[in-house]
């Protein structure tokens, strides 16, 4: 028997039997531990599911070392899948147990918190292994909607001019805006600032055509006018908050979703840039000169 095989019979043992002794030279501690068990919860007996735990981790051990040193024998290959389960089970119990918010097996001795850390080792590492799966597939989860995002919200945006998207916003917003003025609006002092705000954001429309980048300042002008609707109806007029009101409070996301789609495509276009210019692999050897003196130049 060489030392690597040594060692591991010994972890395997000293897995086995290290709880065993712990718990039978401190079984006051454990006394006291299932007194506090029993304020906190009667769905299991914590002494009691402490001996399955713990016999079940020493036989376990006992039957992974003969079923090393005698292979292949069918009774023990049994008998180890039947303890290693019941030391799953007791396991996964005392380590969700432990790792519980205000857990009494914190308020225990450390002899207690030591065996029931041996105990559940293999729940806590099937629970970790989990755990870096878990995280593993979030990640891959997060990697295909930023994918999905940039092919089917991003590269669209790209495609098509940003200025041609703005006036297909704001237009349809424009067409919302006169629906809910005419079909909701009531109030008389309400008329005159909402038929402001249809002028300038109309008015907005050719702006975006024909000077775009003074359309921030007109912008300003419909929000202004939209927040003055909105504290209008929700303040003084009888009728309440309508759906013009409304409509008109949200132009207050024009100036975000404007500068949004501007930087969405600058950095777009500073990335297809980059790309670009990537730097080449130079060649590793120096040019072939042919015979008569001409440098024949690598593709």
């Amino acid at each position: 028997m060489n030392l690597s095989t040594k060692i591991k019979f010994a972890f395997i043992l000293g897995i086995g039997i290290s709880p065993i002794t712990i718990f039978h030279q401190n079984i006051n501690a454990f006394d006291e531990c299932n007194i506090k068990a029993s304020e906190f919860t009667d769905k299991y007996n914590f002494k009691l599911l402490m001996y399955f735990s713990l016999y079940s981790t020493f036989l376990v051990s006992i039957l992974l070392l003969l079923e090393y040193i005698k292979k292949n024998i069918k009774m023990i290959e049994v008998l180890t899948l039947f303890f290693l389960t019941i030391h799953l089970i007791t396991g996964a119990i005392i380590f969700f147990t432990f790792i519980a918010p205000e857990s009494y097996l914190l308020t225990c001795s450390k002899e207690v918190v030591i065996v029931s850390v041996i105990c559940s080792i293999c729940p806590e590492i099937i629970f970790i292994c989990l755990l870096i799966l878990g995280i593993a597939i979030g990640c891959v989860i997060i990697h295909g909607i930023f994918v999905l995002i940039k092919d089917h919200i991003i590269k669209p945006i790209v495609k098509y001019d940003i200025k041609n998207l703005c006036f297909l916003g704001l237009f349809i917003w424009n067409g919302l805006l006169i629906w809910s003025y005419i079909s909701f609006e009531k109030y008389p002092v309400n008329f005159g600032v909402g038929t402001s705000q249809i002028i300038f954001s109309l008015f907005s429309l050719i702006i975006l055509k024909k000077y775009y980048y003074k359309l921030k300042y007109s912008l300003i002008i419909v929000i202004a006018l939209g927040m003055s609707v909105y504290f209008i109806e929700v303040f003084k007029s009888p009728y309440g908050l309508t759906p013009f009101g409304i409509i008109s409070f949200s132009s207050i996301g024009f100036f975000p979703v404007y500068f949004s789609l501007k930087k969405t495509k600058k950095i777009y276009k500073k990335y297809l840039s980059n790309q670009t210019l990537r730097h080449q692999e130079m060649p590793k050897e120096p040019p072939a000169i042919c015979a008569s003196g001409n440098i024949e130049l690598y593709n």
